[in-house]
């Protein structure tokens, strides 16, 4: 009957060791088995001394525990509901299309028709429209050379030659009004209008943009490249021009490296393709025509 007794005795201490070194929540539970334990040991015929063991939890540590295990209830974080997580999620996309309106809206300060001779007109860099030997010719390519002098014809031989699409960047020299040069070959139009042609073109307009922003240039002005004695359609090469112009200032990451395009024409008639083009181009929000600024 001892036996019994102590073996009971020793269930009740493993119990009371566990009390003491598990986590709240266990505490409690084993405290409550180990009550019942103790009411089963009363209600036998054996006498047990159980005061030492209730004193080992009380009914105020039992409290204590049940107030920390609601403590930490409350500071469990709470779950919110689908449709709550539905409702905060907002797609990369939707933030992508805010981004891209926001841009489109401020298009419309960015771009300016001059018409007028680029070597007089302010800007950061203007932009030639060479041909590949970047030695000067005729039309604007001659005008620039004959403006900036015999050091920008020194320079651009060092430069070699220039590839259809691409482009090169030189100083203004006489040239005061700007800080620089861009050299950009466009393409030459046989018969008619081909791919190629539209992609060269385009390049052309896309590589200036690009080594203005490499240099820091903020304002650029662009003659109508290819319309001349290389025979791109003007209405046509106005398109692909307001297009690259475009799609590069809708590049998040380019549209505040350029402050101000310019297109500068050197016939009114020719600037008004461009008058007509740009507000549905570039889909301006009750658009009103670009400036017109006359340097004549």
């Amino acid at each position: 009957m001892l036996d019994v007794l102590h073996q009971h005795c020793k269930a009740v201490s493993y119990l009371l060791h566990n009390v003491r070194n598990k986590s709240l929540a266990t505490m409690k539970t084993n405290a409550t088995k180990k009550k019942c334990l103790l009411r089963a040991l009363k209600s036998s015929d054996y006498v047990v001394d159980d005061s030492e063991d209730e004193d080992m939890v009380t009914d105020n540590e039992l409290e204590s525990l049940s107030e920390s295990e609601e403590n930490l209830h409350k500071a469990e974080p709470k779950l919110k509901s689908p449709e709550a997580s539905k409702r905060d999620f907002v797609p990369e996309e939707v933030d992508s299309l805010k981004v891209q309106k926001k841009i489109q809206t401020n298009l419309a300060a960015k771009i300016e028709i001059v018409v007028g001779d680029i070597t007089k007109l302010k800007a950061n860099v203007i932009v030639n429209a060479a041909n590949a030997t970047l030695l000067g010719g005729g039309g604007v390519d001659g005008a620039i050379h004959a403006a900036a002098g015999d050091e920008l014809l020194k320079e651009c031989r060092k430069l070699k030659r220039c590839k259809t699409g691409e482009a090169k960047i030189t100083q203004s020299y006489n040239i005061k009004t700007a800080e620089a040069i861009i050299h950009t070959v466009g393409p030459r139009v046989l018969n008619r209008v081909t791919k190629k042609n539209e992609q060269k073109l385009y390049d052309c307009y896309t590589n200036s943009l690009k080594m203005a922003v490499e240099h820091d240039y903020r304002v650029i002005a662009f003659p109508a490249i290819s319309t001349g004695i290389y025979k791109y359609p003007k209405s046509a090469a106005a398109m692909v021009a307001t297009n690259a112009v475009k799609d590069f200032l809708m590049t998040s990451h380019n549209a505040d490296k350029i402050e101000k395009v310019i297109f500068c024409i050197l016939d009114e008639n020719d600037a008004q393709v461009y008058e007509k083009l740009i507000p549905n181009m570039f889909k301006i929000p009750n658009a009103v025509e670009a400036p017109l600024v006359s340097l004549l």
